[in-house]
């Protein structure tokens, strides 16, 4: 199959690799495509689902700085990909 993509598209998944995110087009198009599809399934609670979803973070404990968490995760994943 081939694509033809935007020059602001191909700039992402450029950028991806040169930053060694991913080894080819490819493989970015398709984590792309694996992300849209787990957030398109995260989308499937009611509204009631998500409702009850906060009320249990919100009881779950002190909450955590968005931010840091983000960091801390960036900062794993730089470990495990060397």
């Amino acid at each position: 199959m081939r694509l033809t993509l935007d020059s602001k598209t191909q700039k992402l998944i450029f950028d991806r690799i040169a930053r060694n995110d991913y080894a080819t087009v490819e493989e970015a198009v398709t984590a792309a495509l694996d992300a849209l599809d787990r957030e398109e399934r995260s989308g499937a609670f009611d509204p009631t689902e998500w409702d009850a979803l906060i009320a249990d973070g919100e009881c779950s404990g002190e909450a955590l700085d968005g931010e840091a968490v983000l960091a801390e995760l960036r900062a794993l994943r730089e470990r495990r990909n060397g």
